[in-house]
């Protein structure tokens, strides 16, 4: 079909979008007729890109006006349909022939859906409108957050508004971006100069509210939000993001109680809104009302996917409610169950490593068939796969991390070969590892590190000739470690320190090769003469958070009374959580009283994070908390905090 007139035509407006526009313009290419940009005073290539792109391009000055510059485009626009893109948009899924499509609608308009990308996976979905048929009266209104259909529709009050799944990708609320253009700011600045009528209504509480949320300024964000929420009309359509964003910013501030009470108001208005019910379980879990979060949850579950009407957080109704039941589960160690909700979630979500650590952390403590859930991990990426045979690696589940690697063969990374042969060495498996090093190219950020395993290899194998010959090899990549390794060689060699200098264990880079030497040994040999050795000779020159690593890499090889030795020579406040919890589990009711002010040292330092640590700790759980019960009304207060580590 061929049109004697610009069809569809594409609407602007820029200012210093050099960096964004050439993707915004690429993906119409072929699917307008025009480009309509008008530019509010531009200092870079703007200007100059939209030209090459047959852009007709016009120039006004910026009056703290967003309509005024949208009619502007609008005015100059020849297309019967006019779509808007801001510049740092772009356009995706336009597989619909849709100069045909609108040729033959009856519709008067179109929301089309936009993806709100940020940098911390946090996507936004809602939908937004942005094609509609050109007509001289139809004019947007608002200085701010402009909006046209309301003109639309008073117009023709019986026009058909419609839905597209035409998606929007919008980049401008990356951090990045915003700290580029102060776009808050200029937000501020304009809202801040509305006049007295339009700040009495509940709309410009709201985009107040947003854009001091946006600063991080909550105690402001809940006052302007809390005000629209008092004289909103709940029909409006951004009602319901409204008093959501009401709940998240309490949320944030940790006013769980009220965050509720703000969820059960907005689900008496949209009691189809997901992200509602996710936000009331996360504030009851917060709370430590568990049997009610698990409830509210599932009916959120039972729900699903808020209708698109709704702006709506990705994996409300989905696969956060699937996460936070899983945190439900596994707060009453119900480790079988949160394992199946945290695998539901990563299904639905595969590129989020920390949904595969959350799954392996559990399944690891079930009674589930671990070998059967691994075999179905085919479905995840390399990388994800490796993260998360790194984290089995530091629970000490070798062997498991060993299944997990052996997903995916092909197009192994030498990063991911470096992590198999470290785990066959924990395994003992000293062949297997030395083979796997040797495969390895001289990747020169890897080879320090290869050299460095074959070196334990060969000490572990009772080869000293061979270990020392590693040595100038060592010694060309890194002068220091190379330095190191020969020193500590003659050091285990003969047990003397008259040559060994102490400077060597100052740098941090050294005293992780050591931790990793004394792990490696711990792992293998278990408490050998050698392991001894190696420990004398860090805890003389080490500081006390070095030797509290060593006490846990002791704790996660099994070796109890070698661990438990050094947490009791340790002041408690170079103590990090996990060590205290460890040094708790080690404890258990032999010294009820010292193992009470070590749990009120837990309780002050870090109660979330502390939270989750403890679980799984059956021994404590079982013997210690049982055996005091003062001791046992903390761990009772520790539960009702939820695991988010």
């Amino acid at each position: 079909m061929t049109f004697s007139k610009p069809f569809l035509t594409l609407c602007m407006i820029t200012k210093n979008e050099e960096e964004n526009l050439p993707r915004a313009l690429d993906s119409v290419q072929g699917l307008v007729d025009e480009i309509i940009l008008v530019d509010t005073g531009s200092e870079d290539k703007t200007l100059d890109i939209a030209l090459q792109y047959g852009a007709k391009t016009y120039v006004i000055p910026w009056q703290n006006d967003f309509s005024l510059a949208r009619n502007y485009a609008l005015d100059q626009a020849q297309g019967e349909w006019i779509l808007f893109l801001d510049a740092d948009e772009e356009l995706k899924n336009t597989n619909l022939d849709l100069k045909n499509f609108l040729q033959n609608s009856i519709e008067e308009g179109f929301f089309l859906k936009i993806i709100n990308m940020s940098e911390d996976q946090n996507i936004l979905n809602s939908f937004a409108f942005r094609l509609f048929r050109n007509n001289p009266l139809y004019r947007y209104e608002g200085k701010i957050h402009e909006q046209i259909l309301a003109t639309i529709e008073r117009l023709k009050p019986n026009a058909v508004i419609n839905w597209l799944d035409i998606e929007i990708y919008h980049y401008g609320y990356l951090e990045t971006q915003v700290k580029t253009k102060n776009k808050v700011q200029r937000n501020l600045d304009i809202l801040l100069n509305q006049t007295p009528e339009i700040k009495q209504t509940s709309f410009y509480c709201f985009n107040l509210g947003m854009e001091y949320l946006r600063l991080g300024e909550l105690s402001e964000a809940e006052k302007w939000l809390q005000a629209g929420w008092e004289k909103v009309d709940t029909n409006l359509s951004f009602a319901h993001r409204l008093v959501l964003k009401l709940i998240t910013c309490l949320f944030l501030q940790e006013k769980y109680e009220k965050a509720v009470l703000y969820c059960q108001k907005g689900e008496e208005y949209y009691c189809d809104y997901a992200d509602l019910y996710y936000y009331h379980g996360a504030s009851l879990i917060q709370m430590g009302k568990f049997g009610e979060a698990r409830s509210v949850l599932k009916i959120g579950l039972d729900k699903g996917k808020s209708p698109r009407h709704y702006i709506s957080e990705a994996g409300c109704g989905t696969y956060l409610n699937f996460e936070a039941l899983g945190i439900v589960e596994e707060a009453h160690l119900n480790f079988n169950l949160a394992t199946d909700y945290f695998w539901q979630a990563l299904k639905l979500h595969p590129n989020d490593s920390y949904y595969l650590q959350l799954f392996l952390r559990n399944l690891v403590k079930s009674d589930s068939n671990i070998s059967e859930y691994l075999k179905k991990l085919t479905f995840l990426s390399q990388d994800v796969i490796q993260i998360g045979a790194e984290f089995l690696f530091k629970l000490g589940k070798y062997t498991i991390a060993i299944e997990l690697l052996e997903l995916k063969k092909n197009n192994q990374s030498n990063f991911r070969t470096l992590l198999k042969a470290k785990t066959y060495l924990m395994l003992g498996t000293h062949d297997k590892a030395l083979e796997l090093l040797q495969t390895i190219p001289d990747d020169i950020d890897l080879r320090k590190k290869v050299v460095f395993y074959i070196w334990i290899i060969y000490w572990l194998q009772n080869d000293s000739q061979l270990a020392e010959e590693l040595l100038p090899e060592m010694n060309a990549l890194d002068a220091g470690v190379g330095k190191l390794l020969g020193e500590l060689q003659e050091y285990l060699s003969s047990g003397v320190l008259e040559n060994f200098q102490v400077e060597l264990l100052n740098e941090e880079k050294n005293i992780d090769l050591v931790l990793s030497i004394i792990e490696a040994i711990a792992a293998v040999l278990g408490p050998s003469e050698l392991l001894e050795k190696v420990i004398s000779l860090i805890e003389q020159f080490a500081d006390k958070k070095v030797l509290t690593s060593i006490a846990k890499l002791l704790y996660k090889q099994k070796l109890y009374p070698n661990s438990l030795k050094f947490f009791q020579e340790k002041n408690l406040k170079f103590l990090d959580i996990e060590a205290i919890l460890a040094f708790i589990d080690l404890l258990g009711n032999k010294d009820p009283v010292l193992t009470n002010k070590i749990v009120k040292n837990l309780l002050e330092q870090n109660p979330k994070l502390a939270r989750g640590y403890l679980m799984g700790m059956d021994l404590w759980l079982k013997n210690a908390g049982k055996a005091n019960l003062q001791i046992q009304k903390k761990i009772d207060l520790l539960r009702k905090i939820p695991p988010i580590c």
